[in-house]
């Protein structure tokens, strides 16, 4: 049961994050709830206008565990996501806790309210 309240947590999270989007006026192009990409499964995915500039994310909503950075390294050095992807996707992580940065990979993270979210 734990497991499935985890994914509607994460869901539910998603779906505020698209208000969130729509409330700032942002441009929402596509956006999938979960998304396999190579060995990866993602909480979900969108792809944003900001001021005319296209912008595609991973989103991961960690609520008890950190960001596992590793195997997103490992998507990224196995060039999976150019089966899907023109560029490597930027991560945005919605959690309460720290999250690590790694040069190869563009991480932004906001907290699980969404009160500082910035695209």
């Amino acid at each position: 049961m734990e497991g499935n309240l985890q994914i509607g947590n994460s869901k539910i999270v998603f779906s505020q994050l698209l208000a969130e989007l729509k409330t700032k006026e942002i441009e929402i192009l596509k956006y999938r709830c979960p998304l396999k990409c190579g060995n990866v499964i993602a909480d979900g995915f969108i792809a944003i206008r900001v001021d005319n500039i296209n912008k595609i994310y991973f989103v991961e909503v960690e609520r008890t565990k950190k960001l596992d950075i590793d195997k997103y390294i490992e998507l990224y050095y196995s060039r999976k996501w150019k089966e899907v992807f023109p560029i490597m996707p930027s991560i945005l992580c919605i959690t309460d806790s720290k999250v690590k940065n790694n040069s190869r990979l563009d991480i932004k993270s906001c907290k699980l309210n969404l009160e500082n979210l910035i695209i």
